[in-house]
């Protein structure tokens, strides 16, 4: 019986599959097209537009809550917690954003143009804010919204 001169040899070769061709070029996956961001900051987080927004003018309904263990945080919000407003934490708002609602721990926000930032400040620093944000484009355009 021969016996192998290399390691090589010594292994079992594998056989190749479709699909398992190796390249030495890297392949770029571009992130996925977003309509707003949520940024977390110190004490709170930042609403930005996305790279791909919609549309102006259109509203953010942003909802938030201190994280829990178990369970919906959202519904788990009590008053005690936080509320967002003039008589709470502050909603400031820059550029072509401002606030259309603000209650509880909800915020509506009317956006009319592509440049905006609004700055929520003030949770507890020792919890994790959750944050649910959802865009509503506007189909008519009204004085009102």
């Amino acid at each position: 019986m021969d016996e192998p001169n290399s390691e090589e040899a010594a292994t079992p070769k594998r056989k190749r599959k479709p699909g398992d061709e190796a390249s030495s070029d890297e392949v770029q996956i571009d992130p996925k097209p977003t309509r707003l961001r949520i940024i977390r900051t110190e004490g709170g987080f930042s609403v930005l537009p996305g790279s791909s927004p919609p549309t102006p003018p259109y509203l953010i309904e942003v909802r938030c809550a201190y994280d829990t263990r178990a369970g919906n945080p959202s519904k788990k919000w009590h008053s005690a917690d936080f509320t967002l407003g003039p008589s709470g934490i502050p909603v400031v708002c820059h550029g072509d954003a401002a606030v259309f609602e603000a209650r509880d721990n909800l915020v509506i926000l009317k956006v009319k143009g592509a440049e905006y930032a609004v700055h929520l400040v003030g949770f507890d620093v020792n919890r994790d804010v959750y944050v649910r944000a959802e865009v509503h484009e506007v189909t008519i355009a009204s004085p009102e919204v």
